[in-house]
């Protein structure tokens, strides 16, 4: 999932794009009420069969949108060096 040829094929499919329009929606709806509440942590976590490929390339991809509205996302892979 950190190799951009996988983001690449992750990425080919629509159901991944589908997915991070819904992730972004979500997200969207709540961090302003996250802030709101004074509250400076959001988990958000990602799972696949292996741990290294899908779940990876969508965690890296949801931190760079995270980026660019002006968060700082913290990526911790747990399982990509199985």
């Amino acid at each position: 999932g950190l190799n951009p040829e996988i983001q690449d094929y992750v990425d080919s499919f629509e159901l991944t794009e589908q997915f991070m329009d819904r992730m972004t929606a979500l997200l969207d709806f709540l961090l302003p009420a996250f802030v709101n509440e004074g509250r400076s942590v959001l988990t958000v976590a990602f799972g696949c069969t292996g741990g290294r490929h899908r779940s990876v390339a969508i965690a890296e991809r949801t931190a760079a949108w995270l980026r660019e509205q002006g968060m700082t996302p913290q990526v911790r892979h747990r399982d990509v060096a199985k």
